[in-house]
C-alpha cells in the first residue's frame, strides 16, 4: 500500500528551488516541494516555501522608493537595508511553467499557487482530497518531498539570472511514512483575509 502510494503521489509531486540575491552582493537558495492538484495548474504548498517571493516584493517596493529619493534629494543619501532581496527567482520542477499567482496564509502555512505555461500533460495523476475526520486513527501516510538536498543555486551578475549548480538536478524523491492521529480544529484563522497575495 505505501509503495503504492508513493507511486501515485511522484506523478504530481515536484521540487521547487527559491534563490535570492540580496544588496550586500550575497545569495542564498533553498528547496521545496509542491503537489500539483487539478489539470488548471492549480498547486499547493507550505507558505514558508514562497515567503521570500513575497519579501522581495516589499524590498523592491522599498529599493525604488529610496532610489527616487536619492534622485531627487543628492544631498540625503539614504541607504537601503544590506539583507533586503534585489533579485529573486523561482524554479519550478514542472517544465516551462512559472507561477501566476499565489496566496499565503503563513499563520495556518499553506500556499496555494496557479501555474502559467502548465501543461496538462506534464502531470500524470492528480491527487484526491478525503474529509480528514472520515480517516480512522492509525491510517497510514505517505509523506513526499525532496529534503536534504542541497539546492545551490549561482547569481550571474552579467545575465541579472540564477543558474543551477551541477549536480542538483535531478533532486531525488525522499519518502517517509507516517500515521494519522487526530485532527486538530482550532477554528478560523485570526484575520478574515488570511490568505495574502
Amino acid at each position: 500500500m505505501f509503495a503504492d502510494a508513493c507511486e501515485k503521489m511522484m506523478k504530481c509531486t515536484f521540487p521547487l528551488i527559491s534563490s535570492k540575491h540580496m544588496v550586500d552582493g550575497s545569495s542564498s537558495s533553498g528547496i521545496g516541494t509542491f503537489v500539483v492538484i487539478n489539470p488548471d495548474g492549480w498547486a499547493i504548498t507550505a507558505a514558508h516555501v514562497l515567503i521570500d517571493m513575497v519579501q522581495h516584493r516589499e524590498c523592491i517596493r522599498k529599493l525604488n522608493e529610496i532610489r527616487e529619493w536619492n534622485e531627487s534629494h543628492p544631498d540625503d543619501i539614504r541607504t537601503p537595508d544590506p539583507k533586503w532581496t534585489d533579485h529573486h527567482s523561482i524554479w519550478l520542477g514542472v517544465p516551462g511553467a512559472e507561477i501566476e499567482t499565489a496566496y499565503l496564509n503563513t499563520e495556518i502555512d499553506l500556499a496555494v499557487f496557479r501555474m502559467k505555461n502548465f501543461r496538462k500533460d506534464s502531470v500524470k495523476h492528480y491527487p484526491t482530497f478525503k474529509d480528514p475526520s472520515k480517516l480512522r486513527v492509525g491510517t497510514s501516510i505517505c509523506r513526499l518531498g525532496f529534503p536534504f538536498t542541497d539546492a545551490a543555486t549561482t547569481f550571474n551578475e552579467e545575465k541579472n539570472l540564477f543558474v543551477i549548480n551541477k549536480g542538483v538536478l535531478p533532486v531525488p524523491f525522499f519518502p517517509n511514512d507516517g500515521m494519522y492521529t487526530r485532527n486538530v480544529v482550532e477554528g478560523k484563522t485570526r484575520d478574515e483575509d488570511a490568505f495574502d497575495k
